[in-house]
């Protein structure tokens, strides 16, 4: 994929071919010879980081790669599915656009209030000087702002998450996916009415396994990747809490001048 990016003509192909062509030299970065190619590859960075996700392959990048352990892995999972025929795959490709509509619409209403809540209260108390206020409403440019921060997100780094999601647990197709959207949705949709913060990613994921398994064995779902799909939310709170109390103690801690 990288090799057909270096032959396009576009912004992306600029900022492949100027990051080849400009290989950090030996020495420290501040060598003035580094630091001459360093000027050329920050805006080729940030074009790259800005515009990968619309360019990355995610069907090539779903099956993995052939031959390897987990191309293996895939194959015999997808063997294990069963296949519907196309006619019926095609009529489900309108009903998974709807599908995926709901999903958006279902990820909008509950994860921008699980990311605008502190920061909502944070902004509040610091703006108002009363810890009070922090029971006020969220201004809607609040939340504005978190929408535009997430979509910014999953433009960038997304497809990511879709490479995993994607044909790396069980075999996809239309009607699976509008299943798994649809499940997922109406999930999310139930707690946000009871404002009851759920993650989008855990709803999605249960949706696809319980699809998976819809194909009457358990050889149909590659539970390896929902190992570590698990393990990695429950290292999460940990990790996170463990950083987050670092940096309070740090800063708690760093020497301040008095009033």
């Amino acid at each position: 994929m990288n090799a057909q990016l270096l032959k396009k003509r576009g912004p992306m192909g600029w900022a492949m071919r100027t990051l080849r062509d400009n290989p950090m030299g030996p020495g420290e970065i501040y060598e003035v010879k580094n630091m001459k190619t360093l000027a050329k590859r920050i805006p080729a960075m940030v074009t790259c980081g800005l515009l990968y996700g619309f360019h990355y392959d995610i069907h090539a990048a779903q099956t993995g790669i052939a031959g390897t352990p987990e191309g293996k892995r895939m194959q015999r999972v997808y063997a294990a599915a069963e296949k519907y025929p196309n006619e019926v795959e095609h009529t489900y490709s309108f009903v998974q656009i709807l599908t995926a509509c709901t999903a958006s619409f279902a990820h909008g209403a509950n994860d921008i209030g699980n990311s605008v809540g502190p920061w909502a209260v944070i902004y509040s108390a610091w703006s108002t000087g009363d810890a009070a206020a922090a029971k006020a409403p969220v201004p809607v440019w609040q939340l504005a702002v978190l929408s535009a921060t997430i979509s910014l997100g999953l433009i960038t780094y997304g497809y990511n998450i879709m490479k995993v999601m994607g044909n790396k647990i069980t075999y996809h197709s239309p009607s699976r996916g509008s299943s798994m959207e649809m499940g997922a949705a109406i999930t999310v949709l139930v707690f946000s009415q009871f404002s009851l913060p759920v993650s989008t990613s855990m709803c999605i994921t249960g949706a696809t396994v319980g699809v998976g398994l819809c194909n009457g064995t358990l050889k149909a779902v590659n539970f390896q990747r929902v190992g570590l799909l698990l393990l990695s939310w429950i290292a999460t709170i940990p990790i996170a809490g463990t950083i987050g109390g670092v940096l309070m103690g740090l800063f708690l801690n760093a020497p301040h001048f008095s009033s």
